[in-house]
Parts: C-alpha cells; sequence; structure tokens
C-alpha cells in the first residue's frame, strides 16, 4: 500500500473512531436523562453527588451568577451560571454547606433567575424577620458535569468575595459540578455528526485499503 493510500486509511479510521465516540456521548447523555432525577434538596452532603446525575430540583433561594458568556456582535449575554446553596438548618439556625452551579442558556430565562435572585437577596439581608422566604421557586432539571477551570475560578472568586473568605476557605464550599440543560436537539445533532463522521470514515478507508493493496 502506497504511503498516499496508507495515511487515507488511516484518516478514515480516525473519522471512523470519531463518529463512535460521539454518538457514545450522545446515546450517553440521553440515558442520563432516562435515569432517576435527583432532588438536590433531598441530598443532605452534596459530595455524594456525582458527573452524570441527573437533577430535577425546585430552586427556592439562588445566588448572582458567578459566570457568562456574551454575544461579541450584539454585546448581550448568551448564557448565565447562577449559583444554588445546600442551606441547611442547623438549630435556630441555618448553615450553608456547599454551593453548585446552574447554567442557563436560554436568555429568555434571565428575568426569572433575576427575579428569584432579587426575592432571595431581599429575604437573606432582611434583619426585622418581616420578609417572607422566596415562593418564586424555579424548576431546574438537567445532569451534571464538571465545572470547567475558568468557571471553577470565578465560583471561588465569587464566594470570596461575597463571604469574605480566603482562597483556600472558599474552595471548601466548592460543590465541582454545573447543572447542564438537556437538549434533544443536541444529542439528535451529535448523532448526525456521528454519523457523518462514520460514513466518511469507511469510505476513506475503504479506498485506502482496496484501491491501495492493487
Amino acid at each position: 500500500m502506497s504511503r498516499f493510500f496508507n495515511r487515507l486509511f488511516l484518516t478514515g479510521a480516525l473519522f471512523a473512531i470519531a463518529g463512535i465516540i460521539l454518538c457514545g456521548i450522545a446515546f450517553r447523555n440521553f440515558f442520563c436523562m432516562l435515569s432517576p432525577a435527583v432532588d438536590l434538596y433531598e441530598v443532605e452532603d452534596w459530595s455524594s453527588l456525582k458527573k452524570g446525575d441527573h437533577i430535577r430540583t425546585e430552586v427556592d433561594f439562588l445566588w448572582d451568577y458567578f459566570y457568562y458568556t456574551y454575544d461579541t456582535e450584539t454585546g448581550t449575554d448568551e448564557a448565565r451560571a447562577y449559583m444554588i446553596s445546600n442551606i441547611l438548618p442547623e438549630g435556630d439556625d441555618i448553615v450553608v454547606k456547599e454551593h453548585l452551579g446552574v447554567m442557563v442558556s436560554d436568555n429568555g430565562d434571565f428575568n426569572k433567575y433575576e427575579n428569584l435572585v432579587r426575592t432571595s437577596s431581599e429575604w437573606w439581608m432582611d434583619t426585622t424577620g418581616n420578609v417572607p422566604f422566596p415562593t418564586n421557586t424555579i424548576t431546574v432539571e438537567g445532569y451534571l458535569r464538571k465545572l470547567k477551570a475558568d468557571e471553577r475560578e470565578y465560583l471561588v472568586e465569587y464566594i470570596m468575595d461575597d463571604w469574605n473568605l480566603s482562597e483556600s476557605q472558599a474552595e471548601e464550599y466548592v460543590c465541582p459540578y454545573m447543572i447542564v440543560p438537556y437538549e434533544m436537539s443536541d444529542s439528535l445533532t451529535i448523532i448526525v455528526m456521528a454519523g457523518i463522521c462514520f460514513v466518511v470514515g469507511l469510505i476513506l478507508a475503504a479506498l485506502g485499503f482496496f484501491v491501495g493493496s492493487r
């Protein structure tokens, strides 16, 4: 087999392997969402959570967003990551245990998240006892993925600034996950890409093998 056809065969094989991997990712995400949902507020210790967990919970207390991406052409935010806290009763008081992120990728939802941030802040800062606990809950559903390095950095900075903590102290409050919304269209797109990669890979590999072996 000539060098050209040998490279063609290897390129095709790589495309086919990439297709298989992409298909595996799509089906993994799909089956994650078919698994029983976890309610965050029924889990006392968030360290027991794991990557890929299917999350469905009614969020009734929310901190501001600590991370965002924006459209450079319009200058508007495309997605925001808000902070959810594991707040537990402790005697007559409450204690904040851990924080994780929830990614909001539909900018049409920003207003309702901002409203919950506002009512949460009003309740948290109240010293009179006259401000009710927020009732404008938000249903959050998705799956857990690991925080990316820059997301984690911004989350730690947010906790440091908001709670006046050192970096090492803030790290102790980080639950290293992001709730990411699951979209069926995302998996379908990945499956289409996987199919294209696999078919192209088989064609290239076949050309490289059969034509090159003559």
